[in-house]
């Protein structure tokens, strides 16, 4: 895996501005978390707390700038960048609610549609840049 620069010289307004941009489209239903066996972790996140499209949807709306760790090079597309967030949520866990820090990372692609590449438990402590 090649190495991927990691940003973290964001403004505040620069994410409030992305983040508009994203909502606009996830709004519209114009984007997707992908939850197959190659992101097993999406999956077993989405299976396990029962996180039907509607659900994603409103978690994703919630997010605001002070949930933004940093940015990071696509790899594959050195054009696009991810940008990571994490954000604790109140979710039920088979009848067992508990507040879950979500560990999102999004890229919008060239024609505006939302990737959610990863949508799951934080696995490690997360350092946001603006808390």
């Amino acid at each position: 895996m090649p190495n991927t620069k990691k940003y973290t010289n964001h403004s505040v307004d620069e994410i409030d501005i992305y983040l508009c941009k994203i909502k606009k489209q996830i709004e519209k239903e114009n984007f997707i978390v992908p939850a197959t066996n190659k992101r097993a972790d999406n999956q077993n996140f989405i299976n396990n707390y029962h996180l039907t499209t509607k659900k994603q949807k409103n978690m994703l709306m919630q997010l605001e700038a002070t949930d933004f760790c940093y940015s990071a090079d696509d790899y594959n597309n050195k054009i696009e960048k991810h940008y990571i967030f994490a954000k604790e949520y109140e979710l039920d866990f088979w009848g067992s609610i508990s507040n879950i820090l979500v560990y999102i990372k999004i890229v919008q692609k060239e024609d505006n549609f939302v990737v959610v590449i990863s949508f799951h438990e934080a696995k490690k402590n997360v350092k946001y840049l603006f808390k």
